[in-house]
């Protein structure tokens, strides 16, 4: 038998350790950038959904969203880019994930935190739809790089195959103003369209949803101004989420309850009720049942 200094053996061990680490060290790489490389678009649709999930919109994780691509990513002007990340729409709104990055402008001081500068006039290009409803929200914001991460909500109509997002002027540290343009694409959505026009028991009163939809991240009712007499108009500009009991309708008879998150939104077409929920189970859903009115998916 062959005998082995102790020091030497401990030497051979921790050579023998290292090669074990450099060697899964190197397969962790080589693994990664397989994945990297050979599925680019689950990266991206995980990315698309962390935007969803940290926005101040939405409430939990979808099991699936369809998002939109971006036909013109960055526009720069004046010290100042404007990166698209992302975009979906959920039957009702379209929501736009931008970044606005100070490369120069100081729109961004030392000690921003992201919550100083004001999108001061803005708007979608549209052919049909809501003139007044449009929102947005900060998300995030990366103080070395001075990027602030915001959603933009448009409730309307607008042409999917082609949307024009404009910035006109912003304040901050300074004015603004210029023209920075961002285009893209939303060819799909994941949403489940109501037969609606039914009128629900509220308050005393009846109100008519025009349009009722469910997407994997909310409910939206639409109640048209038009429809609400000249004597229904306070009653009208009085109504809460909580004036509304809705339930999720699933396949197996199943019935979930949801949750009065949100609120109500008036524009000059009318009233939304928008119902933050992320259903579980999305292709199961079979219709809605608002104060005890069903309203059923179509085409299904």
């Amino acid at each position: 038998m062959k005998i082995i200094d102790g020091k030497i053996l401990r030497s051979k061990m921790k050579n023998n350790s290292r090669l074990v680490l450099i060697v899964l060290i190197l397969l962790v790489i080589g693994l990664t950038g397989c994945k990297d490389s050979g599925d680019g678009s689950l990266k991206a649709e995980d990315k698309n959904m962390t935007l969803v999930n940290q926005s101040h919109s939405f409430k939990g994780a979808p099991e699936e969203l369809y998002f939109g691509e971006a036909l013109q990513e960055t526009f720069s002007d004046q010290g100042l880019d404007v990166k698209y990340l992302s975009s979906f729409n959920d039957g009702v709104a379209t929501y736009l994930f931008l970044e606005i990055i100070d490369t120069g402008s100081n729109l961004f001081d030392e000690e921003s935190n992201g919550n100083d500068f004001t999108l001061y006039n803005y708007d979608f290009l549209e052919k049909t739809g809501y003139t007044d409803s449009k929102l947005y929200g900060l998300i995030s914001y990366d103080k070395k790089r001075q990027a602030a991460t915001i959603c933009v909500e448009y409730i309307g109509t607008l042409d999917n195959e082609n949307i024009s997002f404009h910035i006109y002027s912003l304040t901050g540290n300074q004015k603004l103003t210029g023209d920075w343009e961002i285009k893209f694409a939303i060819k799909n959505s994941l949403v489940k369209e109501l037969d609606s026009n039914e009128a629900i028991p509220v308050k005393g009163e009846k109100l008519l949803v025009q349009r009722a939809v469910i997407s994997p991240v909310n409910i939206t009712l639409f109640a048209s101004r038009k429809d609400v007499t000249e004597e229904q108009m306070d009653w009208f500009g009085r109504l809460y989420l909580e004036d509304f009991d809705v339930k999720i309708l699933y396949k197996d008879k199943k019935t979930i309850d949801v949750p009065k998150q949100s609120g109500i939104f008036a524009n000059q077409k009318g009233l939304l009720l928008r119902f933050v929920y992320t259903p579980e189970n999305f292709v199961d859903i079979v219709g809605l049942e608002v104060n005890g009115v069903t309203f059923p998916v179509t085409g299904d």
